[in-house]
């Protein structure tokens, strides 16, 4: 039940996105904003991991909307959540929100460009750091 649950409501914020960026005007970005901020709340790690990322995604569509939030759950997750993966997204998401100019982020101008972004950074990280002999 708890699958079928976390596929159904995977693909409402997909469709709900997807609906939005095409260009359609039936959902305004505060909805959707909204829908990601109550997804950052579920118990599965790939719908907290998408929302994080769409969060991103919005943001460089939307850097108007009002993230405070977000941003106050982005750094609950960065430092609380059991998953190392959803803090290592939460903490990445915060940094670039809180200090957009002051890394270089290289961050994408695209709504695309974020899948990739936040690929690169996890490619290696269940790798070790350091190995010893």
């Amino acid at each position: 039940m708890n699958k079928i649950l976390t596929y159904l409501i995977t693909a409402s914020i997909y469709l709900i996105t997807a609906d939005a960026f095409a260009g359609n005007d039936t959902l305004n970005p505060k909805t959707i904003l909204s829908v990601y901020e109550n997804s950052l709340n579920h118990e599965n790690e790939g719908v907290v991991k998408s929302a994080i990322q769409n969060i991103m995604k919005l943001q460089t569509v939307y850097p108007e909307l009002n993230y405070s939030k977000v941003i106050k759950r982005l750094e609950y997750l960065a430092t609380k959540s059991d998953s190392k993966k959803i803090r290592f997204n939460a903490y990445i998401a915060v940094n670039i929100f809180k200090y957009p100019t002051q890394l270089d982020w290289n961050l994408p101008n695209s709504y695309e460009g974020m899948d990739e972004f936040f690929s690169n950074y996890e490619i290696n990280f269940d790798k070790p750091i350091a190995q010893t002999k």
